[in-house]
């Protein structure tokens, strides 16, 4: 027989008890106590008849289509992981593989120049899984040196590496001076220059004064070369790709 018409005929039957049910239940508020011995048989007799035929269509029908449901789900999920590099990156961060997980980040990095993500789970990998600041520094003095970062982007790399310099190497003054002078000068009259301003006061107010006449002059077209040399000398050093392992950073050329 057709599985289409024993379904259709099981809907029929089900809703046709359900009716059943319903009736008998009005039909007992309304006898008298001598018929209500016959009206609870019939009721329960009624209920049997529905759980039996409800219960045939759940196990028949609807729960085959939960379970295609969820297998197509999981199926969607498992190819998703297998095209999403960043599930794979994370897949192996699950698996305590976090060298893997470093290498392919570098390589969505590299597909995706525009996005510092990336970049800050590699920095977050080698703080927190590796134990290396070393080359979580060199990794965001590599990126500082790239040119293709949108303004907001290249100030958190600046910041979060004066952020890293200040927790394990406090007495290296000369490379939080150095990232904070080349923040006031590249994002001048914006908010970064004003939270690097204030870091730069910290730790030397009269240095404060002296890197916003230099850039006052730049501004006003006077000593363009002066800056550019301190430009080129601001401490970060040529990229490194990958930073090898256990690297220390290097010191500033002051």
């Amino acid at each position: 027989m057709n599985p289409n018409l024993i379904r259709n005929i099981g809907i029929i039957l089900f809703l046709g008890l359900l009716w059943l049910c319903y009736s008998a239940v009005q039909d007992y508020n309304g006898m008298t106590e001598e018929q209500q011995t016959d009206g609870i048989i019939r009721l329960i007799a009624y209920f049997l008849l529905t759980a039996v035929v409800g219960g045939f269509l759940f196990v028949s029908y609807i729960l085959p289509m939960f379970g295609d449901a969820v297998g197509e789900a999981m199926l969607s999920s498992a190819e998703e992981a297998g095209t999403d590099p960043y599930l794979k990156a994370r897949g192996k961060v699950a698996i305590g593989d976090y060298e893997g997980a470093v290498a392919l980040f570098r390589e969505i990095a590299k597909e995706n120049p525009g996005d510092r993500m990336p970049i800050a789970d590699i920095v977050k990998l080698y703080l927190e899984r590796l134990h290396d600041p070393a080359n979580a520094e060199l990794t965001l003095e590599n990126a500082i040196r790239e040119e293709h970062w949108e303004e907001e982007d290249a100030a958190w790399f600046i910041f979060r590496l004066v952020d890293l310099i200040q927790e394990h190497q406090p007495d290296d003054q000369d490379r939080k001076v150095n990232l904070l002078q080349k923040c006031m000068r590249r994002y001048p009259e914006t908010r970064h220059y004003a939270n690097a301003v204030h870091r730069l006061r910290e730790i030397d107010p009269e240095l404060v004064k002296s890197v916003q006449a230099e850039i006052a002059a730049d501004q006003s077209g006077e000593g363009e070369g002066e800056a550019g040399a301190q430009e080129l000398e601001s401490g970060i050093p040529s990229p490194s790709t990958p930073p090898p392992s256990g690297a220390q950073p290097p010191k500033p050329n002051v």
